[in-house]
């Protein structure tokens, strides 16, 4: 070892490097925190798929049908509930008002006539509804027709009634003459005169019944008119 020259001891040949200052591992901890963050925001793109908000649905228009298209067969029952309903009404408006003078029978077959009409004009415009949904002018013929039924039931089923009452009670004034003692042959003949009476009463009161209920549907206990004109008849094959 060289003197130093100045006595005492020689110095020293080792190098030191100084320390930098702060943390010698931060550098390294910002880096990898920086590459996490960008790793994170990766994902989260990966994961949504840039994916934008969906914009609100328009609001849909209504559908407009098309026009119905009226087939043939429409047009005919349409046609049909018209003219029926007018000829119907025609008929029957005038009956209804009380006439005295008209002839009562003419009367009911005008009023059965148009009643039938209007049934079947009616019933052409329920097809035709069942077909296309549509309403159709019916409040006026249905109001004419149930009161012109009202009005012919009403006065047949009187007629009818008062027919076959008169017809049993000359049924039953024979009654005695019809069994029992012998008979002249002009009490037979009187006795066959009132059973024949009785019968045809008891028969047009159940015609005039049966009229009605074809155009009203009403039904009526006729089994004593019935019983008495069977005895009658049978009596008449006796006598004859």
């Amino acid at each position: 070892m060289a003197p130093d020259g100045g006595g005492g001891r020689p110095p020293s040949t080792r190098i030191y490097k100084a320390d930098p200052p702060g943390n010698p591992h931060l550098p390294l901890i910002l880096g990898g925190a920086a590459v996490g963050l960008v790793l994170i925001v990766v994902i989260i793109a990966a994961a949504t798929g840039g994916r934008k908000e969906p914009a609100p649905a328009k609001p849909k228009k209504p559908a407009v049908e098309p026009p119905k298209v009226v087939s043939a067969e429409v047009k005919e029952l349409e046609m049909q509930g018209r003219m029926m309903c007018e000829e119907g009404t025609r008929l029957v408006t005038p009956r209804l008002k009380n006439d005295p003078a008209a002839h009562r029978e003419s009367v009911r077959k005008d009023l059965e006539r148009g009643i039938k009409y209007l049934k079947e004009g009616l019933a052409a415009y329920e097809r035709a509804r069942m077909r296309t949904g549509r309403d159709y002018p019916i409040g006026d013929p249905m109001r004419t027709r149930d009161q012109a039924i009202q009005v012919l039931s009403a006065d047949l089923e009187k007629e009818g009634l008062a027919s076959c009452n008169e017809g049993y009670r000359i049924i039953q004034s024979c009654e005695s003459r019809m069994t029992g003692r012998e008979l002249s042959d002009d009490e037979k003949k009187k006795l066959r005169e009132d059973l024949l009476k009785g019968v045809g009463l008891i028969t047009d009161g159940m015609n005039l019944f049966d009229r009605s209920n074809q155009v009203s549907g009403n039904m009526f206990d006729t089994s004593k008119y019935g019983q008495a004109r069977k005895l009658a008849n049978n009596k008449l094959g006796e006598l004859k």
